[in-house]
């Protein structure tokens, strides 16, 4: 492992209110009215219209971790108000909201952010903010959700029924999709491998970057409508805001590895294929002294991935920027040592 990625203890000694702070942002405006159900009473055109003009809140804060000196470390999320459907719509305004939530996180003390969500996708997974504000570094969080990603397929295939199981990943050229697609390659733990992407030249790339490992011959290139009949693991690592999978073309008894925000798969998978096993992917299990303060709606003591290596990093006291644009298997494997480091610990599925 080169010196990069060795593992930092250097600690700020300056007093300051927050150590990171993490992006995230409503799905929908159905999320903004769990929170605030008064709001419904506004024209939902005029309510979208003013909020997007406010600004970046808190919605918590992350509590508990403590680093190798026994220094506290102390975390922050904070909420762009600009749902999944408007970052996709007008990128540039999506661009400013995250620009200004950094910001935020700067003078609230934070040296460290974590780009949750589709603040990743439309800055390019960190490329397009990193080094505009001196002494913030980000993260996009996706090389211990790879990581993440892929231990949970191992166990999924460990515990299927079936020899060798058929495997698809929907999303495949995107930076989590592509370094699952590697280390499955690598391995060889399936039957064959099929790759979905929308943009021909992006998968022509990612089949290049696979082809000296051992099990690439067994990696086909295809659709969902010719992949989802023939899988028995899906695994959804889409950028798109919206549902992708479609329940009556999935083979009997499937599973569904759903590593996306907002959700890929939908709502109704489970009424329409009893069979079907759905599971949300990418999460981790927290240790048990630090507290994230907000219900994602995920499991007590668990946790988001792209959040756990953001409050990894700043554990480490890691001196830059570390998973921007695309993932690389380096870094993959040096969330993973961190993660065993601080007692972070994979999801196990049986």
């Amino acid at each position: 492992m080169s010196n990069k990625y060795t593992i930092h203890n250097k600690i700020d000694k300056s007093k300051k209110e927050y150590d990171f702070a993490f992006l995230v942002h409503p799905r929908n405006i159905q999320d903004i009215y769990k929170e605030f159900p008064f709001l419904k009473i506004v024209p939902v055109f005029l309510f979208m219209f003013f909020f997007k003009k406010i600004s970046p809140v808190i919605l918590s804060t992350v509590n508990g971790a403590v680093d190798e000196k026994g220094k506290k470390i102390k975390g922050v999320i904070i909420s762009l108000p600009i749902t999944a459907e408007q970052m996709l719509r007008d990128r540039n305004l999506a661009k400013k909201q995250v620009f200004r939530a950094i910001k935020k996180a700067k003078k609230l003390g934070a040296t460290y952010v974590g780009l949750g969500s589709f603040t990743s996708v439309v800055t390019s997974g960190g490329q397009d903010v990193c080094g505009l504000i001196e002494g913030v570094h980000v993260t996009n969080g996706n090389a211990l959700t790879a990581s993440m990603t892929y231990l949970g397929i191992q166990d999924l295939i460990r515990n299927s029924t079936v020899r060798e199981p058929n495997i698809a990943i929907i999303g495949a050229t995107g930076s989590i999709g592509s370094a699952v697609t590697e280390l499955l390659t690598k391995d060889g733990s399936f039957g064959t491998l099929y790759i979905v992407g929308r943009t021909p030249s992006h998968i022509q790339k990612l089949l290049q970057r696979i082809t000296p490992h051992p099990h690439s011959h067994r990696v086909m290139e295809t659709n969902m409508e010719e992949a989802l009949p023939k899988v028995d693991i899906v695994v959804t690592a889409t950028s798109a805001s919206g549902t992708v999978i479609r329940a009556e073309l999935l083979k009997k008894d499937a599973i569904v590895y759903d590593i996306t925000q907002p959700k890929n798969t939908p709502q109704d998978l489970l009424t329409k294929r009893p069979d079907v096993t759905f599971i949300d992917g990418g999460l981790i299990k927290l240790p048990e002294h630090i507290h994230v303060g907000y219900n994602f709606g995920i499991p007590t003591n668990t946790s988001f991935s792209c959040l756990a290596e953001t409050i990894l990093l700043s554990l480490a006291h890691y001196p830059d920027d570390f998973c921007v644009g695309n993932v690389t298997l380096e870094q993959v494997k040096y969330a993973e040592t961190l993660a065993n480091r601080y007692k972070f610990s994979p999801i196990r599925h049986t």
